[in-house]
């Protein structure tokens, strides 16, 4: 059960050990490439013919993450935006890409606490093109939110080192600044 859940490891000389810490090889950009990546290939399967209980279970979640926001709730926002990215693989209807993103959920708890919030737009948008049937748009529309988080990873990710390194970029610091860097949000 452990090792299902990720937290131990069984390795044929050494046996059972804790598992490492996921932060040490999966940064948060990461983390929002494996999602987008499994998020995209669940619309591309699912959106044409959405089950309308996964349809009302996003807008619950969307619904969910804007009351929480408001209140300026940091506990009750991250939980239901991890639900409804989670109900956005459910489209495909797929117990293995369910499974995969129940490790990234459980991988993302490792993860410091977002600041930005400003996420409800591309849901709603993503929303809208499904309830509508529009596969082709609500394909581009995850695809677009999931680049725009793993941007803006990367870009608080190069803060946060020229923070500790006085000023300074760090060798592995990203420095590449396009088009795509200007993105607002991250969820």
């Amino acid at each position: 059960m452990l090792a299902l859940e990720g937290l131990v490891q069984w390795d044929a000389y050494r046996g059972v050990t804790v598992a490492r810490d996921p932060r040490v090889h999966l940064t948060l950009a990461d983390f929002f490439e494996l999602r987008g990546a499994l998020e995209v290939l669940a619309v591309r399967v699912g959106a044409r013919s959405p089950d309308p209980a996964v349809l009302r279970k996003l807008e619950e979640a969307e619904a969910e993450a804007a009351r929480a926001e408001r209140a300026a709730d940091m506990t009750r926002w991250p939980l239901a935006n991890s639900r409804f990215h989670a109900h956005l693989v459910e489209l495909a209807r797929s117990d293995f890409l369910t499974q995969l993103a129940g490790i990234l959920v459980r991988a993302s708890m490792f993860f410091p606490s977002i600041k930005s919030l400003r996420v409800h737009a591309a849901h709603d948008a993503i929303l809208r093109a499904l309830r509508a049937g529009d596969a082709d748009l609500a394909l581009r529309l995850v695809a677009a939110h999931a680049r725009s988080n793993v941007v803006t990873a990367r870009r608080e990710a190069a803060t946060q080192s020229r923070l500790k390194n006085g000023g300074r970029a760090s060798a592995g610091a990203p420095r590449r600044p396009t088009a795509d860097t200007e993105a607002s949000s991250i969820d």
